[in-house]
């Protein structure tokens, strides 16, 4: 939720129990409103999930945009996960 929240994605709908996260990022020049989900589940070898994906139709002016933003996401994932395993 913190990566979110420093990206200034707009969350919606959480459900803690599934894991399920929905968000909203404003339109940019190039596309309209993009929806995205979020999974995080934990697995049985003490690991955690996580799905990205998009919802709805890809939008004509795409060019890559939706594929960015998940990549952003990931990316500051990953670097928030190497940042918390050297504490």
């Amino acid at each position: 939720m913190a990566i979110l929240r420093k990206s200034n994605w707009n969350v919606f709908k959480v459900d803690d129990r599934s894991g399920y996260i929905e968000t909203r990022i404003n339109m940019d020049l190039l596309s309209w409103t993009q929806q995205f989900y979020i999974i995080v589940s934990h697995n049985e070898l003490n690991s955690t999930k996580v799905a990205f994906g998009r919802i709805g139709m890809a939008q004509p002016f795409d060019l890559g945009i939706s594929k960015s933003y998940a990549r952003h996401f990931m990316t500051r994932l990953e670097l928030a996960l190497k940042e918390e395993s050297q504490i």
